[in-house]
């Protein structure tokens, strides 16, 4: 094989290197974006639980009617 023929292979070589790197590069970026939008999903999930579970130690106005009777008959 004459040098110009190594150049050749080595330059497609090269090539065929970069864009897998490239294409490796997008996958990352592509898989970055999912992980970070599941991260939100997560995020307002736990934040939703929270909450649910603050609602559920606090008392309602339509809640307070079930404590009169006892209130009244605790005196």
């Amino acid at each position: 094989m004459s040098p110009g023929n190594y150049l050749l292979k080595d330059l497609a070589m090269n090539s065929f290197h970069v864009r897998e790197a490239e294409r490796f590069w997008h996958d990352c970026e592509r898989v970055t974006v999912e992980w970070l939008e599941l991260a939100e999903q997560l995020d307002k999930f736990v934040q939703n639980t929270e909450l649910l579970q603050t609602r559920q130690k606090v008392l309602h106005p339509q809640q307070l009617h079930f404590l009169l009777p006892i209130h009244v008959l605790s005196r």
